[in-house]
């Protein structure tokens, strides 16, 4: 149960997210097209975003984002309950 929760949990906060990663890389490439000058906020590109494509815009991409929390979090919650369940057996038994 604890794989599920924190599997959906990472989903979660994936989707919180997704939309600042996605401004985060739109400013880092328009800076690159501007000669490594910053010209434009962070909520100013957002908005720019969510007015001149749509606000589902800054959600492009979240499916890849999905699957990799779906599957690496996954596992890797998965894989510490494990090994904390064996430290606490191999602990008890000392």
């Amino acid at each position: 149960m604890d794989l599920l929760f924190g599997g959906l949990s990472s989903m979660g906060a994936a989707c919180c997210t997704h939309p600042l990663d996605t401004i985060k890389v739109r400013m880092q490439t328009n800076t690159a097209k501007l000669g490594g000058k910053q010209s434009v906020s962070f909520f100013r590109t957002g908005f720019d975003i969510a007015t001149k494509e749509s606000v589902f815009a800054l959600y492009n991409g979240l499916s890849a984002s999905l699957l990799r929390q779906a599957t690496y979090s996954t596992t890797r919650f998965g894989v510490y309950e494990y090994l904390k369940q064996k430290n606490a057996e191999s602990g008890s038994k000392k």
